[in-house]
C-alpha cells in the first residue's frame, strides 16, 4: 500500500472515530436532558419539563432512537396535559399511536388509544374518544384489570352522550370477566351511580367470616360434651363434676384462642372509621405530584382512627389529631400520613412510645370536630389534642352549603345536638354496653347482632357525580372543572361564616380547659399565593362559587387562587385569634410551611415531603412548649 494510501485510511479512521465520538456525546446529552424533563416532571414544573424533553425528543430523533424518542414524546403527552394542553398531547400520544401499530405491539397500541381517548373525552370530542376506546377493548379482552379501566372510560363517553341504556350494558357485561377487587377500583362507582343492583362487592367485616366459624366450633364442642354426657357417643361421665370442669376449661381455651386470633374488640363505641381495616389505594402516575407510590394502604385501629392499637395503659402520652382530609392523608401509605410521622419522631425524641392518633376524615368541618372531641375525650382520653381545620369550612361557605352551615350554627345551640350530629361524622355508633372485655361475651353479641337485628338505615344521601376512587383518577375531573371555568375575583363577604367557625373552636377549648386536655390548633396551610404559576394553578380544584364541585353539572365560576388565599387567612387568623385569647397554643402552618408543589400536591393536601415537615413543625412545637406530660 503507497503512502497515500496509508494516508486516506488514517483519515478515514480518525473521521469514523469523531462521527462515533460525535454521536456518543449527542446520546449523552438527549439522555441528561431526558433525566433533567424527569427531575422537573416529578416536582411539578411541567412547563421547563416540556423543554428538557424537547431537547431529548430533537436529538433522539436525529439519532434515530425510535424507541428512546417514543418516551420522550409519552412524557411531553403527560407534561402538556398536566398544564391543560390537550391538544397537543394528543398530538404525541397519536405519534406513538402510529409507531406502535406500525409495529404490531397491541399492549403500547391500546395504552395510546386509552390515554388519547380519555383526552378527548375531556376535550368534548366523544365520538373519537369511543372510538379508540373501543378499539383498546378489543386489544385488552384477555387483561381484566386493564379492561376495567377503559370500560370505565367508555361508561364515561356514553353517559356525556346520553346513552345511559350503552353504558348499563358495558357495565353488566363487564361484570362477568372483571374480579371483585377490580370492579370495586374501577366500576362500582359507574354501578351505583347508574342503579345498577349489586353494583358493589361488600368488604367482609374482618370478625364477621372467624366469628361464625369460632361460634360453630364452639357450639360442636358443647354439643358433643352433652352427648358425651347422656352417653350418646358410647361414654358416658361418671362424675358430674369432671363435665361441669371440662366445660369450663373449654369457655377458657376458647377466651385464649380468640384473644390469639381476633383482633381486639373496639375500645370505643363512637367508630369514625370501621375498626381493623385495610384499604388498598393504587394511585395512577403523575396525579399527586410527590406521592410516587405504586400502592398505599390506610389502616385503621381497634378504636376506628387511623394508627397503632390505642395503648391500654395510661402511662403512654397520647396524642389526638383531628381534621379533615389534609389530616386524613388518605392518599399516603400509612408510614407517610403526618400524624404517624410525628408519633415516630416524638417516640425517638422522648425514647419512650408516644401513641399518636390519626381522626382526621374527609369533608368533616369544625361542627363535626366539635363532635369528635366531644365523644373522644372520655373514649380515647388524650393528653393532648391536635386541631386542623379551616379550609372545610370554607368550602361549606362559598360552595353551595351555607344553607346546611346555617342550620348547624342553630342546632348547635340545641340540647341533643351530638347525638344527632354524630350520625353524620362516625362510621358506626355502638351502645356501650356492646363492648366487653371479654372476647367470648363479645363475640355473641355481635353475632346476636349480625343474625337478630336488622341493620340500621340512614337517610338516602343523593351521590356526588364525581366520586372519589381509588386510583385517585377524580382529581382529572374536578381540575379540568376548574380550568375551563370562569374565575371570580371579588372577595365575598363571609362574616357569617367566621362567626360559626369561631364559636366552634372555642367550644372545643371549653371542652379541652374543663377535661384538662391541651390543646393545639394548626392553621390551615395552602398552595394558594398571588403568583401561582400555570403549573402550579392547574393543580387546584376547590373554589367553586355556590354550587358543589362534584356535582352533575360542573360549576361555571370559580374564586380565583388569589381571593381563596384570602378568604382561608380569615379563617385561618379565628384559629390565632382563639389562641391570643387563652384558650389553645398555636402553630401557624400557613407561614411555617412553604406554598410550593414541594410541599402540596394540590390546594391543601401534602405530599409525602409534606407531611414529613408539617410533623417535624409540630413535633418542633410540642416539645418546645411542653404540652406533653414526661
Amino acid at each position: 500500500m503507497t503512502n497515500r494510501a496509508w494516508l486516506a485510511a488514517a483519515i478515514a479512521l480518525i473521521l469514523c472515530c469523531a462521527s462515533d465520538l460525535a454521536l456518543a456525546t449527542d446520546l449523552d446529552d438527549a439522555r441528561a436532558f431526558h433525566r433533567e424533563g424527569d427531575q422537573l416532571f416529578g416536582s411539578g414544573h411541567f412547563q421547563n419539563a416540556i423543554g428538557a424533553y424537547e431537547k431529548a425528543l430533537d436529538l433522539f430523533e436525529r439519532l434515530s432512537r425510535a424507541s428512546d424518542a417514543a418516551v420522550a414524546r409519552h412524557q411531553l403527552g403527560f407534561a402538556h396535559s398536566a398544564l391543560g394542553e390537550h391538544d397537543i398531547a394528543l398530538r404525541y400520544f397519536e405519534q406513538n399511536l402510529a409507531l406502535h401499530q406500525r409495529r404490531g405491539d397491541l399492549m403500547s397500541s391500546a395504552n395510546y388509544l386509552q390515554y388519547a381517548g380519555q383526552l378527548y373525552i375531556e376535550t368534548g370530542n366523544l365520538d373519537k374518544a369511543k372510538k379508540y376506546l373501543d378499539q383498546a377493548r378489543q386489544y385488552l379482552l384477555s387483561n381484566p384489570q386493564r379492561l376495567a379501566e377503559v370500560e370505565h372510560l367508555r361508561v364515561v363517553a356514553h353517559e356525556r352522550l346520553g346513552n345511559i341504556d350503552e353504558a348499563k350494558a358495558i357495565l353488566t357485561e363487564a361484570r362477568k370477566v372483571v374480579d371483585d377487587e377490580t370492579w370495586n377500583r374501577h366500576l362500582a362507582d359507574d354501578a351505583e351511580r347508574l342503579g345498577i343492583a349489586g353494583d358493589r362487592t361488600a368488604t367482609r367485616d374482618p370478625m364477621t367470616a372467624r366469628t361464625f366459624v369460632l361460634l360453630g366450633i364452639l357450639a360442636t364442642v358443647t354439643v358433643m360434651l352433652i352427648a358425651m354426657k347422656l352417653g350418646f357417643l358410647g361414654v358416658r361421665f361418671k362424675n358430674f363434676a369432671l363435665f361441669i370442669v371440662s366445660a369450663l376449661l373449654t369457655l377458657l381455651f376458647s377466651e385464649f384462642a380468640l384473644r390469639l386470633i381476633l383482633p381486639e374488640p373496639p375500645v370505643v363505641s363512637h367508630l369514625l372509621h370501621a375498626p381493623n381495616r385495610v384499604t388498598r389505594f393504587v394511585p395512577s402516575p403523575g396525579i399527586m405530584i410527590g406521592v410516587d407510590n405504586k400502592q398505599t394502604f390506610f389502616s385503621t385501629n381497634n378504636a376506628g382512627v387511623r394508627g397503632d392499637p390505642v395503648p391500654e395503659e395510661d402511662s403512654t402520652p397520647r396524642i389526638l389529631v383531628i381534621g379533615g382530609s389534609s389530616t386524613e392523608g388518605l392518599f399516603l401509605d400509612d408510614p407517610d400520613a403526618w400524624p404517624h410521622v410525628l408519633q415516630t419522631l416524638l417516640t425517638e425524641s422522648f425514647s419512650k412510645p408516644v401513641w399518636v392518633g390519626n381522626a382526621g376524615k374527609s369533608g368533616l368541618n369544625s361542627f363535626g370536630h366539635v363532635v369528635q372531641f366531644h365523644y373522644y375525650q372520655s373514649e380515647l382520653r388524650p393528653n393532648v389534642v391536635i386541631l386542623q381545620a379551616g379550609i372545610n369550612d370554607l368550602n361549606s361557605c362559598i360552595s353551595g352549603g351555607m344553607a346546611a352551615m346555617r342550620d348547624s350554627a342553630r342546632m348547635i345551640r340545641q340540647p341533643g345536638f351530638f347525638e344527632d350530629y354524630g350520625k353524620f361524622v362516625f362510621h358506626e355508633i355502638r351502645p356501650a354496653q356492646m363492648n366487653s372485655s371479654w372476647r367470648l361475651v363479645d363475640l355473641f353479641r355481635r353475632a346476636k347482632r349480625a343474625l337478630f337485628e336488622p341493620a340500621a338505615s340512614g337517610p338516602v344521601v343523593p351521590l356526588d357525580f364525581v366520586v372519589q376512587d381509588q386510583a385517585a383518577e377524580f382529581y382529572n375531573e374536578q381540575r379540568r372543572r376548574r380550568q375551563v371555568a370562569r374565575k371570580e375575583q371579588r372577595i365575598p363577604d363571609i362574616g357569617e361564616c367566621l362567626a360559626a367557625y369561631r364559636f366552634n373552636l372555642d367550644s372545643i377549648a371549653n371542652i379541652a380547659r374543663e377535661s384538662g386536655i391541651a390543646l393545639m390548633l394548626l392553621t390551615q396551610g395552602s398552595l394558594y399565593r398571588t403568583n401561582l404559576t400555570p403549573s402550579e394553578e392547574n393543580l387546584l380544584w376547590f373554589g367553586s362559587v355556590d354550587a358543589n364541585p362534584f356535582s352533575q353539572n360542573p360549576p361555571n365560576t370559580y374564586y380565583s387562587a388569589s381571593v381563596l388565599n384570602t378568604l382561608l387567612d380569615q379563617y385561618n387568623q379565628q384559629s390565632l385569634n382563639v389562641c391570643a385569647a387563652g384558650g389553645a397554643h398555636c402553630l401557624d402552618v400557613a407561614t411555617a410551611l412553604p406554598r410550593t408543589t414541594g410541599i402540596y400536591y394540590d390546594d391543601v393536601h401534602l405530599n409525602v415531603n409534606g407531611a414529613k415537615a408539617l410533623a417535624r413543625a409540630v413535633a418542633d412545637e410540642l416539645q418546645r412548649v411542653k404540652l406533653l406530660p414526661h
